[in-house]
């Protein structure tokens, strides 16, 4: 989790000032007594108002994970690793309920399915196998890491399956993209740049 939260402390001074205003806006909206800190029962009350939505966050566990100085309050920089997981979408283990704030196991066939939910695992949920999850008797899960690169490269050989008559319809446009700005700029004429 200490990872995760500079990270998340990270992207906050990386972020633009009115990324930094939400983030701000967001800290407020949960410390309704206005006291500059977020009790476990305005925790709670702001993660049951979010309609369905983050119900693994509703517990004083996980409460106690964000508490990084456990002194029973979130203070801004612990408000904002919970902004950051929720923005980056951070999963829970859809075994054990756990939230998994590093390295995970993703089901490549909900990955892939638009129209469903990922299937995640934690990495202990993962090594106990344990976890019946299957499509059509096939199952195969990643880790987040290999994922991401495993869709990296299979869009890197889309684009480098382009038969050579896309590749010669592209290259003829960008010529004729090249000679009009060319042309535009010799004519004084306003161009798209």
């Amino acid at each position: 989790m200490d990872e995760l939260r500079e990270t998340a402390k990270a992207h906050y001074r990386a972020g633009s000032p009115e990324v930094q205003q939400l983030a701000y806006d967001f800290f407020k909206s949960m410390d309704t007594d206005g006291d500059g800190r977020v009790d476990l029962s305005e925790f709670l009350a702001f993660m049951r108002a979010q309609e369905g939505r983050y119900s693994n966050m509703r517990n004083r566990y996980f409460f106690d994970e964000l508490d990084q100085d456990a002194n029973g309050t979130l203070d801004f920089s612990e408000v904002m690793s919970l902004y950051y997981i929720i923005k980056s979408r951070r999963p829970f283990c859809d075994f054990c309920g756990q939230f998994i704030p590093g390295i995970f196991f993703s089901c490549v066939e909900c990955f892939n399915d638009s129209s469903g939910a990922p299937f995640d695992l934690c990495p202990v949920c993962y090594k106990a196998k344990s976890c019946k999850h299957e499509h059509d008797g096939r199952f195969q899960f990643l880790d987040n890491y290999t994922l991401l690169e495993t869709k990296r490269d299979s869009d890197l050989a889309l684009a480098t399956s382009l038969n050579t008559n896309q590749r010669r319809k592209w290259k003829a446009a960008l010529t004729a993209l090249e000679i009009a700005l060319h042309a535009g700029s010799l004519s004084g004429a306003c161009t798209i740049l």
